[in-house]
């Protein structure tokens, strides 16, 4: 029975080792010298954190990624004929960052809708960025552009008055669009064989016809792993601001009056404290099991 006891109590002790930091939607959490927005809650108990790129691929990354200049390029090839066209097989400058249509093929380009696919998993902005991922996010499990369903989650229904009103639907964090630009979504648009969502500039959604344009930017998703985020020195806490209040100020992290992706950022540094807290829980654990024990000899002893 004591040896039971004993057991027992030194399971109890150290069963629980692990405390991973929790994130809230709108954390701006740093990683890879990128800064990703979080857009799911994951708390202590869960081991991953899902993160939206807080700026989409620039010119030169969509057309590295999509093999512009080789044999394999995937950017925006049927896009147009026109040879002179600075989005001829290749990225569209879109105030510095890549545009590209979704899909296209020969018999897509052509007009021929039977050639043309709205699947994710068979899209040429896939091709993107799952190139970017084995680049720039190889510690990331899953790599993909937002859904519509996990954006509709942030959306309100706002009524809009310019002589008769109506109603519209619109996203209620300004992080998750911005006036510079229209980026994809990896979610058909309804029942269309032709289009698929897309955020537009001003937060409100919209369709993007997969084969023409070559307009909407690449804005990646990764679901990473918590222990991979690195805690932040002790020194930069001067530059943590309260997430309640930087809301009047995202726009200064989105673009600068010259239309390039600003570099003065405000942002919200999340710790991971996996690490330090594992540490301390250990160690209590370890001083539980130590006591536990000498109190079980001592009832014996006792005993005895």
């Amino acid at each position: 029975m004591k040896k039971i006891l004993f057991i027992l109590a030194f399971i109890i002790s150290v069963s629980y080792v692990n405390a991973y930091t929790e994130y809230k939607i709108g954390d701006i959490v740093p990683y890879n010298d990128m800064d990703f927005y979080v857009i799911k809650n994951s708390s202590s108990d869960e081991d991953s954190v899902t993160l939206l790129k807080a700026e989409p691929l620039s010119v030169e990354e969509v057309n590295l990624y999509g093999g512009v200049g080789t044999a394999n390029n995937h950017v925006n090839m049927y896009v147009t004929s026109d040879t002179s066209a600075s989005y001829y097989q290749a990225a569209s400058n879109q105030n510095g960052y890549g545009g590209m249509v979704y899909y296209t093929s020969v018999d897509c380009g052509n007009g021929l809708y039977s050639g043309c696919i709205t699947n994710y998993a068979d899209s040429e902005v896939k091709y993107v960025v799952d190139a970017w991922k084995n680049e720039q996010a190889r510690e990331a499990s899953e790599a993909r552009l937002i859904t519509y369903n996990e954006l509709i989650g942030y959306a309100e229904i706002q009524q809009v008055c310019t002589g008769s009103c109506y109603e519209t639907i619109k996203l209620k964090y300004d992080w998750l669009y911005n006036n510079n630009y229209t980026y994809l979504t990896m979610s058909t648009y309804g029942d269309s064989t032709m289009d698929v969502f897309c955020v537009r500039p001003d937060g409100g959604f919209g369709s993007s016809s997969i084969r023409n344009g070559g307009l909407d930017v690449v804005r990646p998703v990764i679901i990473l792993s918590k222990t991979v985020l690195v805690d932040d020195d002790d020194d930069d806490d001067e530059n943590i601001i309260d997430d309640d209040t930087d809301k009047g100020n995202d726009k200064t992290n989105k673009v600068d009056s010259n239309n390039k992706a600003s570099e003065n950022k405000l942002t919200v540094k999340v710790d991971n404290t996996y690490m330090r807290n594992s540490i301390i829980i250990i160690m209590i654990g370890l001083i539980s099991a130590s006591t536990s024990i000498f109190i079980l000899y001592k009832l014996r002893n006792k005993v005895k």
